[in-house]
């Protein structure tokens, strides 16, 4: 992925959530800030989402006001 490009995808779980996460690492170089934003869908408040963003520091989320999306 290149700046400024978006990626729109159904993600149904906390887990489908990490495989686009993943995915998505592998396709930037490990020096590059990342910035997702997120609308408010719940799994990026999983547990396990939290962990990987915490293992992922240069990995930034913003996420949309309930009442935007």
């Amino acid at each position: 992925m290149e700046r400024g490009q978006h990626r729109r995808q159904h993600l149904r779980s906390g887990r489908e959530f990490i495989c686009f996460l993943n995915h998505s690492e592998r396709a930037v170089l490990a020096d590059k800030r990342i910035y997702v934003i997120l609308d408010n869908y719940a799994a990026h408040k999983k547990d396990k989402v939290q962990q990987w963003l915490a293992r992922h520091p240069h990995w930034t989320f913003h996420c949309t006001r309930t009442s935007c999306s």
